[in-house]
């Protein structure tokens, strides 16, 4: 059975939260900090709990901004990169208009061409 259609890519999005993972990292730095301090037996636990609340403040933030700035220009990208797809469509679909003797606008809407991915 022949196939006649491109089959669309199944991608699978995973939203990145930077409060969430920022979470995450500072609980994880925090809990090796804190191991570190038990482990040697010379850290009072008041100085235990400051390190470990700064290693958390520390990792919170650097993680939260990375995955802001992380997140900020992937979406500049894809959204650059969007809209050349969408004029070049514009462009074929005024260009095939032309050939077949249409009377074609440049800022028409263009409709979807069957079988072509977004």
């Amino acid at each position: 059975m022949p196939k006649t259609a491109k089959k669309k890519k199944n991608t699978t999005l995973i939203p990145l939260d930077c409060d969430k993972l920022g979470l995450v990292a500072g609980v994880f730095f925090a809990t090796i900090v804190m191991a570190l301090c038990f482990f040697y037996q010379g850290v009072t636990g008041l100085e235990t709990a400051v390190r470990v609340a700064f290693t958390f403040a520390v990792a919170y933030v650097v993680t939260h901004v990375l995955v802001r700035v992380i997140r900020r220009t992937t979406l500049t990208e894809m959204a650059e990169a969007r809209a050349k797809e969408l004029e070049e469509k514009r462009a074929r679909a005024v260009q095939e208009a032309a050939e077949a003797g249409e009377d074609v606008e440049a800022g028409e809407e263009v409709e979807e061409i069957p079988g072509e991915p977004e």
